[in-house]
């Protein structure tokens, strides 16, 4: 989950860079660009349940049931059956990254920042 303040949001001149290589349109962004999307990931992990398909709602559950989360988290579906969850505390996705959800229905799953 993003969480930008407005004033991040104002992009300044050279933030971004549009061009064309071999006809095909290229957009660069900043160095401040860059450490501003880097800033608002730093407590997101990315996670995978392997060998079988799990569901946004079922996912949201077993979170909340197994990490009980001190504050609440944004969890992003995002294709190919990968979630990214972004946690609002710190003690919340580091539990996650050390005491996670290694299995699932019998399932391991892969969570990496």
């Amino acid at each position: 989950m993003l969480t930008l303040d407005r004033d991040d949001l104002e992009l300044l001149e050279g933030d971004v860079v549009h061009g064309y290589s071999d006809g095909i349109v290229s957009i660069d962004f900043s160095n401040r660009v860059w450490n501003l999307t880097a800033k608002n990931f730093d407590q997101t992990i990315i996670v995978k349940l392997l060998g079988r398909k799990i569901g946004y709602s079922t996912l949201c559950n077993k979170i909340n049931e197994v990490l009980k989360p001190s504050k609440t988290f944004h969890l992003l579906d995002i294709e190919n059956d990968y979630f990214l969850i972004t946690f609002r505390a710190r003690s919340d996705y580091m539990k996650a990254l050390t005491k996670g959800l290694w299995m699932i229905f019998g399932h391991y799953q892969i969570i990496e920042p």
